[in-house]
């Protein structure tokens, strides 16, 4: 399962994901969106409630980074930010689509659905990017 994997690369870069992931989710949900959640406060958490979690936040975080870099270093051709860019679109449809079928159990707008599908695409589609210029498995690109 781990054969191939550059291992310093690999923690590295997890490691960068899970920075840029707790910086984009604070801009995108703690600020972009802040307005929409105020509408549906009566069932999200209130702002304290998020802060006291933060532990919660990062254990998340970093699992979310380690197993989007795992699943990066596994198809890892060396082909760029090309490359990056498709795994994350792929992984962005997966993520958008899971975030935008909250809609079905919960009492939200259609937009907000609809901005969580686009915050998914965005946000795997940033990280595949981010993951493409880090993570190098033997040291050198391969070329096409």
């Amino acid at each position: 399962m781990f054969t191939n994997i550059n291992a310093s690369r690999f923690i590295l870069c997890t490691l960068i994901l899970t920075i840029f992931t707790f910086i984009y989710q604070w801009l995108v949900h703690g600020t972009l969106l802040a307005n929409e959640y105020s509408a549906i406060a009566d069932i999200v958490r209130s702002p304290e409630d998020v802060d006291a979690m933060f532990g919660s936040a990062i254990f998340f975080n970093v699992a979310l980074s380690l197993i989007i870099t795992l699943l990066y270093t596994r198809g890892h051709e060396g082909l760029g930010v090309d490359e990056g860019v498709r795994f994350g679109v792929y992984i962005g449809l997966l993520v958008g689509i899971l975030s935008a079928m909250a809609y079905m159990w919960l009492p939200v707008t259609s937009t907000l659905s609809t901005l969580w599908f686009v915050d998914g695409l965005v946000y795997s589609l940033l990280a595949g990017i981010i993951l493409s210029v880090t993570y190098v498995a033997d040291g050198k690109k391969k070329k096409k």
